[in-house]
């Protein structure tokens, strides 16, 4: 080789190299056998337009920006170019202290990192479980402080503290869907607000095994109740309704 040729092969592979992004998007990377063009490179911090709405006060301020700090990463790896931070705010306009809506797009306007931020002074309480659910609802002051299920909702599952095959939240849902009943029944997710604290009610179905001799299996079902204390401490308890649809029995 020469040394004319040398020196194009060696700046050819630094430029092959400086091309080069990786990208933390949370959905599935295109095949790279369908893909015709690059993927933009991710926008710097300086490139991001971050915009802070309907915030009432500077603890909210702080909290949305306690949030857009934890998230700056994967903010730039869903290649975010404008983000926006709003209180989660039910239809009726209520929002707690302290959950705060993130949204992203990218440059082309097509959606990018979206989450909910459950913000417990510097920091966040996301995939904390019970424990930080427990620390957050505290600190909003419930269950003296009413909140409302949805908020509830979104809140145990941004923490994890409550396995979602028991439910969803409204950022997934809808507000509308919080309290619709199961497909085929007429139970519901509720939240009861009681002297000692508050009982959270959940539903599951089960899986039915079928009838015998091809005849019809009722479907059944599981209650989860979530016992909140007055410092919103919470105890769980399982349910299964009986095969009259009378009463729930205890499983554990």
């Amino acid at each position: 080789m020469t040394p004319r040729s040398a020196a194009a092969l060696l700046a050819w592979s630094a430029i092959a190299c400086s091309g080069a992004t990786g990208s933390g998007d949370s959905k599935p990377a295109p095949d790279p056998a369908t893909t015709t063009q690059a993927p933009a490179a991710a926008p710097s911090k300086a490139a991001m337009e971050i915009s802070y709405h309907d915030l009432p006060d500077e603890r909210w301020r702080h909290a949305a920006e306690v949030a857009a700090t934890a998230w700056r990463e994967p903010l730039i790896a869903t290649l975010s170019a404008r983000v926006v931070l709003q209180p989660f705010r039910s239809p009726d306009g209520a929002i707690v202290p302290y959950l705060v809506r993130v949204e992203a797009t990218r440059a082309d306007g097509s959606p990018g990192f979206r989450a909910t931020a459950a913000v417990l002074g510097d920091r966040l309480a996301n995939a904390g479980g019970a424990a930080a659910a427990t620390a957050w609802l505290a600190a909003a002051g419930f269950p003296a402080s009413h909140i409302s299920l949805g908020h509830l909702l979104e809140l145990i599952y941004v923490t994890g503290a409550i396995d979602v095959a028991w439910f969803a939240p409204p950022s997934a849902i809808g507000w509308d869907g919080v309290a619709r009943p199961l497909i085929g029944s007429d139970l519901a997710r509720s939240l009861d607000y009681t002297p000692a604290g508050a009982v959270l009610h959940l539903y599951r179905g089960l899986p039915s095994g079928g009838g015998g001799g091809g005849g019809f299996t009722p479907p059944s079902y599981e209650r989860l109740d979530a016992t909140f204390t007055g410092q919103a401490a919470f105890t769980t308890t399982v349910l299964r309704q009986n095969a009259g649809k009378t009463a729930w029995q205890v499983v554990h």
